[in-house]
């Protein structure tokens, strides 16, 4: 109901025993017994302005310690007549004391910066939150290095040991000042400026954040744009695909005003690669417009978190073939239309889990052609299932995808997550089985020049099988591509603050790759993932 009261709780059954009254409507914070009968907490008025209160636990009635200002104030302690506590004074948060036989208030800290949650020992010693250049730490503080500096508070609120550090700020308490002189009288009420419609059109661009484009086998990086009413967003991309190794710039733009959501892009790929199913490929780049609709779904409640998104388009797609290409096909635009299914279910994640314990992520790609290459289409099927691994901090991870196409050449980009190591084909009828063992090696714990702080060190151990079906010396042929390897990765956070992961993969062939046959053993370097956190 808006307000806030100070309650007594019964510990062994949780029950209410008391609630003081609150006549001033004071938002409490960090109460602390000085003794049976009274307590001590930082409170906040309706203005903003913080102070230092004591509570009768009995009647509820207050007795301010310290003066109303908007110094942030907080973590009261008690020790013997003195209550210790955290206030912002000079540009840092300081500890003061308020010793109650003589009601006196002193500065004992000459900080620089903050110092959080004092406790004194019998000795008179002080212990502190500390924050540094490193983080937090437990710093002492010894009677003898303490500078108890008195402070006559009740003389003036402004007084240079308790400055209020808004009074400082240019306007501040303008909005005080106004008076009825200062608004223009309507029929609907006293107006300071007109009020007019706001132009929905006005800066619909508004590039605000980057971040990488993960999503095996393409990576790459996004510059992300949302206007103020957040119905426009916009992006522009830049990514690479590991598996037929080409470039992609783009950009694309989605209307939220209605519902479906409506989604424009455009974009241009270069050093493509058309599998022609003889055992020859052929290079072009392209370029892609599409128009389309999409629904994006979360549902809220249970034990998990559930997404669901569905939609489809329509794609403009015009191909510029090069080398021996130009003299073998033309330079025709392709139509085709998309549509798509992705769904995830994913429990609650640990700090300290690689992946979530249960997870079930699947997706679904279908793109048909139109004109003529009414007969060129690929259906791809991707799945994952996190299990909890043998202990706790382990995570095994199963993976199936499954595609389909026509036999002609593929005009359609791959998406197919082939076995890791060898060179990925994409053939009319393929499925791959995967699994992978993560688990952690090592806690470091370590970093260096506040530039990059080594978290953990963890390994996954794969075995990777995808089963297809392609025509080798104009012969149909059944293709088994296996491999097993391990992967290593380093878990670090970049100026102690943004997670990057990267990593070795070591994959061993057990089957022949056709399209390098004498490669048995393959190192790679693993772009990083998990680059933004959720």
């Amino acid at each position: 109901d808006g307000t806030c009261n100070l309650c007594r709780i019964d510990a062994t059954n949780g029950k209410l025993i008391l609630k003081l009254k609150n006549a001033n409507n004071y938002f409490i914070t960090h109460p602390k017994y000085i003794d049976a009968h009274t307590a001590v907490a930082a409170v906040r008025n309706r203005q903003g302005n913080m102070m230092l209160m004591k509570i009768n636990l009995q009647t509820g009635s207050m007795n301010d310690l310290t003066v109303f200002s908007y110094n942030v104030i907080g973590y009261p302690f008690v020790k013997g007549d003195t209550i210790y506590f955290n206030i912002m004074n000079e540009n840092a948060d300081k500890v003061f004391a308020y010793t109650m036989t003589n009601k006196k208030l002193y500065r004992v800290t000459q900080n620089s910066n903050g110092m959080y949650a004092p406790s004194v020992n019998d000795k008179g010693d002080l212990v502190v939150s500390a924050f540094n250049a490193q983080g937090y730490r437990i710093a002492k503080i010894t009677a003898g290095q303490q500078e108890w500096a008195l402070n006559k508070f009740r003389l003036a609120a402004s007084d240079r040991y308790f400055t209020d550090s808004m009074s400082t700020f240019a306007a501040t308490g303008a909005i005080y000042t106004l008076n009825d002189s200062n608004f223009e009288q309507r029929p609907t009420g006293s107006i300071k400026n007109e009020v007019t419609r706001y132009r929905k059109a006005l800066h619909l661009f508004n590039f605000h954040s980057w971040r990488p484009v993960i999503d095996d086998p393409e990576f790459g990086y996004t510059l992300y744009s949302d206007n103020v009413l957040s119905s426009v967003n916009s992006n522009i991309t830049y990514t690479y695909n590991r598996t037929d190794k080409s470039h992609t710039i783009g950009f694309a733009g989605a209307y939220a005003g209605w519902f479906p959501v409506l989604g424009v892009s455009a974009e241009a790929s270069f050093n493509r690669n058309i599998d022609t199913a003889v055992g020859k490929t052929v290079s072009y780049n392209a370029a892609k417009a599409r128009a389309g609709l999409y629904i994006p779904l979360r549902f809220v409640g249970g034990l998990t978190n559930k997404f669901l998104n569905v939609g489809g388009g329509y794609n403009l797609e015009q191909y510029y073939y090069r080398g021996v290409g130009k003299n073998i096909f033309n330079n025709k635009a392709v139509q085709y239309m998309d549509a798509f299914l992705s769904f995830s279910n994913v429990s609650q994640q640990a700090r300290q889990h690689i992946n979530p314990r249960w997870a079930q992520a699947l997706s679904f790609n279908y793109r048909k052609a139109f004109g003529d290459f009414s007969r060129s289409h690929k259906f791809v099927a991707n799945s994952a299932f996190y299990f909890p691994g043998l202990l706790v901090n382990h995570s095994l991870v199963l993976n199936v995808a499954y595609q389909y196409r026509d036999s002609f050449p593929d005009l359609f980009s791959k998406i197919f997550s082939y076995s890791r190591g060898y060179e990925a084909l994409s053939t009319r009828r393929m499925y791959k089985l995967g699994a992978n063992y993560h688990f952690p090696i090592v806690y470091p714990d370590w970093g260096f020049a506040n530039i990059l702080y080594f978290q953990r060190i963890r390994g996954n151990a794969f075995f990777d099988y995808t089963g297809a079906k392609a025509r080798v010396n104009n012969n149909l042929t059944e293709i088994r591509n296996r491999s097993t390897g391990a992967e290593i990765y380093f878990d670090t956070k970049v100026w102690n603050a943004l997670p990057v992961s990267f990593g070795v993969r070591f994959s061993h062939l057990l089957d022949t790759d056709l399209l390098h046959p004498s490669v048995k053993n393959r190192w790679e370097i693993i772009i990083p993932v998990g680059f933004i956190p959720n």
